[in-house]
Formats: structure tokens, C-alpha cells, sequence
């Protein structure tokens, strides 16, 4: 199938898939960039070792954007949708883990009847994970039923040591609690919403049993401090790809300066490159 890298054989319709940026033991990891083209996973992610324990199979890995970047070049709306969202779309798998740092997949989900579920920060281990923005990465599920992705999630969420940034609890649990849960709208942002979003955010809201109205006073600055804080640290965890240790190695290089410069240029994508000047 066009959308997996690598397909592990699993019929099971009720498997995972994971974004190839997420490691498993022995199996290609790409990160979906030249750069790791040839890499296998040494060891399983946090979530890998959650959902084998737990008895969940996993069917394979499926394409995405190099790293995870944002789209500087490419039309965030081309129609061009992400092997992670193909994949549960067409029924290859009943879930897909995915890095969903810039939105990519909240769109995906919203604009093709699926549900994506971002977990807070601190509650899915990142071990494995191959990071693009570390204080701001998180694992979370791409799946076709809120209900099925909540299950899911409590079975790969609670405390990891080898993940730092994590809170203290050892699990959660995200069963119904008998009263339905509290919504809050930004009204300033729906008002900039064209009439269809508007009504189907009212729609989904008129659902919950309270519903509370407020204000996001500084939404004209969060997408260039997000870019800001995002290149500058996809500027430093690119800088370890460099031709030495692992990875892409460009050949031809006559010294340690060539060597690090052939490689970068010729493994990175047109994202990446921008991204790491800007962080820089």
C-alpha cells in the first residue's frame, strides 16, 4: 500500500499504525527524510512497548512529511492527504500514533470524519519518538471513533522515566464519568470562522452541558512565536544529523567541513534546510 514504508502483515483490523518517525525495534525509521533512508530502529519507542504489552498489534508504518515539518513551500491545502490519515481511511488500521506538532492531522481529521486526539504534554512518553521540537512534541491518535482513541490512549499514556518531561502519574483513565464534560469556546476566533465552521462548532457544542465563552487575547502572535520557538529548535535537533555517527553519509567529501556540508545538502529537504537556517 501506498501510504505504509513498511507493512508488518497484520490483517487485524483493529490494529495500530505508526508514523515512521516512531521507532520499532529492527524496522525501517525514516522520519520520512533522506537522511535516515537506511536507518533501523534499535529499540522500541515508550508506545511501542505499551501497545505490545497491552495486546494491540501493529500493522506497519506509514509516510509523513520529513520530520514532521510545516509546510513553508508546499499549500497546507492541496488535497494531498498524510499516510497516517489514507491508512485508517481505508481501513488498514483502526488507529495511527502520530507527531501532530503543527496541526497536520487535527485538519486531516476534521476535514475527512475522523477524530485525532491530542494528549496533554506529559502524558504519552516520547521515548522513540524521533523528536522535530521536543518541548512541544507529543504522541497522539489518529482514529476513526473518539471512544476507540480514548481506549487507546489509556492504554499508552502514564509515566515513563526515560522520558523527562513527563508527569508523575502511572496512568490515566478517560472512561465516561457520568456527567458530560465542560467545553470552552474562543468566540473571538469563531467569529473570524466562515458560517459553516461557525455552525458546526455550535453544533458540536450544543452536546456538552455547559459551555463557556472567552477570549484568546493574543491569537495575532501565536503562529510566528510558535515558528519562532520551533525553528529554533529543529535548528538544533537537525544539527546532529551531520554524516558521522548514523544517517546519510554523502560521498566524495574531501574534509570534515565538506563532508558535513555534501550530506546536509544533499539529505535534507527544502523544509528542513529553511527551517535549520531560520532556527539558526
Amino acid at each position: 500500500m501506498e501510504y505504509y514504508i513498511t507493512d508488518f502483515n497484520v490483517s487485524n483490523p483493529n490494529a495500530a499504525a505508526l508514523e515512521d518517525g516512531i521507532m520499532k525495534k529492527g524496522s525501517l525509521t525514516t522520519a520520512g527524510s533522506k537522511m535516515l533512508s537506511r536507518f533501523a530502529a534499535l529499540f522500541d519507542a515508550g508506545v511501542v512497548e505499551r501497545l505490545m504489552g497491552s495486546g494491540v498489534e501493529i500493522s506497519g508504518k506509514t509516510k509523513m512529511k520529513e520530520f514532521g515539518m510545516p509546510d513553508f513551500f508546499a499549500d497546507p491545502n492541496d488535497g494531498a492527504l498524510s499516510g497516517s490519515a489514507q491508512a485508517v481511511m481505508n481501513n488498514a488500521a483502526a488507529y495511527c500514533l502520530c507527531n501532530d506538532l503543527f496541526g497536520q492531522y487535527r485538519r486531516e481529521a476534521a476535514e475527512n470524519r475522523l477524530c485525532y486526539l491530542h494528549p496533554t504534554y506529559g502524558t504519552v512518553s516520547r521515548y522513540g519518538l524521533i523528536p522535530l521540537a521536543a518541548s512541544m512534541d507529543q504522541i497522539g491518535i489518529l482514529c476513526k471513533n473518539a471512544n476507540d482513541g480514548f481506549a487507546l490512549l489509556a492504554k499508552i499514556s502514564g509515566n515513563d522515566a526515560r522520558d523527562g518531561a513527563m508527569f508523575p502519574e502511572k496512568a490515566y483513565s478517560y472512561e465516561k464519568r457520568g456527567k458530560k464534560m465542560r467545553l470552552r469556546v474562543p468566540g473571538n476566533i469563531l467569529r473570524l470562522a466562515d458560517e459553516g465552521t461557525r455552525e458546526a462548532v455550535n453544533d458540536f457544542a450544543g452536546k456538552f452541558e455547559a459551555r463557556d465563552e472567552s477570549n484568546l487575547e493574543h491569537f495575532g502572535v501565536i503562529s510566528p512565536v510558535m515558528y519562532i520557538l520551533t525553528c529554533a529548535e529543529i535548528s538544533n535537533n537537525l544539527s546532529r544529523y551531520d554524516g558521522v555517527k548514523f544517517g546519510y553519509r554523502a560521498p566524495g567529501a574531501e574534509n570534515l567541513e565538506s563532508l558535513y556540508v555534501k550530506t546536509r545538502t544533499e539529505a535534507f529537504g527544502m523544509e528542513a534546510k529553511l527551517a535549520a537556517m531560520m532556527g539558526a
